[in-house]
């Protein structure tokens, strides 16, 4: 058996979550609080990437904010958006995987997949870790010979430590 952690790519709305202020909004709220408990117990099993990518994204808004988000990842290893990458990419929404409107989503899970990523952990559910995309993107990213990642979020790739209550309780 390998000694070698599984791979994650740290998609900006995780470094997003992770990072914001608390919010009254009850669905945020629990998604900032799974952020926080997976980045707590979880990322040490871990070896954790972002890309460019990720960077020109938290890069943007607020000055407090994009420091917060920078101050988080500033030891997470950087991959490259290369020409296979945006290659892959623009396949991904050519085939309908993403929508066109959504390219820079398209491009996080090309770069995880170029670079043999395991995973992808993301809240954004609406292109990424979406249960009805998901088929496509898979079959779309296996027909031009890759192994693709699994898009997940934190409250799933949370393993044992998957007991938001018990967490709170213990704070």
């Amino acid at each position: 058996m390998s000694d070698k952690k599984p791979s994650v790519y740290l998609e900006t709305s995780f470094i997003s979550m992770l990072t914001s202020r608390p919010t009254a909004f009850v669905t945020t709220a629990g998604m900032q609080q799974f952020s926080i408990l997976w980045w707590e117990k979880c990322r040490d099993k871990f070896q954790l990437f972002v890309s460019d990518l990720v960077y020109d994204e938290i890069s943007r808004g607020d000055s407090d904010a994009i420091a917060r988000r920078l101050q988080a990842i500033e030891d997470v290893s950087v991959l490259e958006m290369n020409e296979a990458t945006r290659h892959l990419a623009d396949e991904i929404v050519r085939h309908h995987g993403i929508p066109r409107k959504a390219i820079g989503d398209a491009g996080h899970v090309a770069c995880a997949t170029v670079h043999g990523i395991d995973y992808i952990l993301t809240w954004n559910c609406r292109h990424i870790a979406n249960e009805f995309r998901k088929p496509l993107i898979e079959k779309l990213i296996q027909d031009k010979g890759y192994r693709p990642p699994v898009l997940t979020t934190p409250q799933t790739l949370l393993g044992e430590h998957y007991d938001l209550d018990i967490y709170l309780r213990s704070e």
